[in-house]
């Protein structure tokens, strides 16, 4: 499988321990999901259905497969979403404007390993759901064994740690690896999906051992209080928050993009 992200540690200071009972999703901050399905056009939700459809038939296909055809299917995803103009050319702009010295063909030769990449994340992630019990044999954390050391080491102080990482190798196995193959209490901070039952679904495949899930929405005062429990809050860097909701603007790669402030202002409170 692909390997997990390289993150980086921010040490906090913490209290009192407690960990999540295996696969029960924790939330005693009351976190809750940031997207009401009310509030959602008709060809939004219509659209949310038909993707938690094709979730459910993915499920379906791939739980027969053993692991090396599930990775030679999850190919054919990455035809399909190569085969749509909008994904390839967004995928082509990306690459060139972080890259512009590349030359074309290689732009789109990058563009289509990207998409392969994607694939065959999504691929396992649902493959996983179906084979748990595979997850140790196939996860391979060879290339950032330094990164879960630090997290390994964050934790014998007696303080909580936070956790970055960008949408990079497999991030949706970080927390997992955390919890499932070290047995460390951890917290991931996730953007709800708007409709319940494919919230549930997205949930369940990040819930494992002693995983939190901390909806993004409010989550401030839901990661202060998972901190002072000596857990480990993994966050995604790269989720373009908005100034207003606490977001500020960094450069990166010669773009000013706008991140979470939130790691920074908990590590300094928290010493």
């Amino acid at each position: 499988m692909s390997c997990l992200p390289t993150g980086s540690i921010l040490p906090a200071a913490s209290r009192n321990a407690a960990r999540c009972p295996a696969g029960v999703i924790s939330n005693p901050d009351r976190s809750k999901p940031d997207k009401d399905p009310l509030s959602m056009s008709p060809i939004r939700y219509i659209a949310g259905l038909l993707l938690y459809l094709v979730i459910r038939l993915g499920m379906l296909i791939l739980a027969p497969m053993n692991h090396r055809v599930m990775r030679n299917f999850s190919n054919i995803g990455a035809w399909v979403m190569h085969s749509i103009p909008y994904l390839r050319n967004l995928c082509i702009k990306n690459i060139h404007a972080a890259f512009p010295e590349m030359p074309p063909e290689k732009v789109r030769e990058t563009a289509w390993k990207s998409l392969q990449n994607l694939a065959l994340t999504v691929c396992e992630i649902v493959w996983i759901m179906q084979h748990p019990e595979q997850f140790e044999k196939f996860v391979d954390i060879t290339h950032c064994r330094g990164a879960v050391e630090k997290a390994i080491e964050a934790t014998r102080d007696g303080r909580g740690s936070i956790l970055l990482t960008p949408h990079l190798g497999n991030w949706e196995f970080a927390s997992r690896v955390l919890a499932y193959t070290y047995k460390l209490p951890i917290g991931v901070v996730v953007k709800s999906a708007r409709l319940p039952f494919l919230d549930r679904i997205l949930s369940n495949s990040r819930c494992c051992g002693n995983v939190r899930i901390i909806y993004a929405k409010g989550a401030a005062r839901a990661m202060k209080n998972a901190l002072d429990e000596k857990l480990i809050v993994g966050i995604l860097i790269d989720q373009n928050t908005k100034v207003r909701n606490g977001g500020v603007f960094v450069d990166f790669m010669g773009l000013k993009i706008p991140v979470s402030r939130a790691p920074a202002v908990l590590a300094r409170a928290n010493g």
